[in-house]
């Protein structure tokens, strides 16, 4: 599973959080945060991954990207 940045970036956005605010309570620096979002292979820890579901109040799955998987 990979990590959805655009989806991540539109939630962040959605409830007014900035990157500062995300890093703050992520415990990471703004520039990671900027990377979880624009780096093409980046993407946050699954522990980091967890935390951002709480800050942004989201289900679980939201910011997964499921890509073109299909089923065997």
């Amino acid at each position: 599973m990979k990590f959805n940045k655009a989806k991540f970036k539109e939630l962040r956005e959605k409830r007014g959080l900035t990157l500062d605010e995300i890093a703050k309570k992520c415990k990471v620096s703004k520039q990671t945060v900027q990377k979880w979002e624009k780096h093409p292979t980046l993407q946050p820890l699954p522990k980091k991954i967890l935390m951002l579901y709480k800050i942004l109040n989201c289900k679980a799955g939201e910011l997964a990207d499921y890509g073109t998987w299909t089923a065997p």
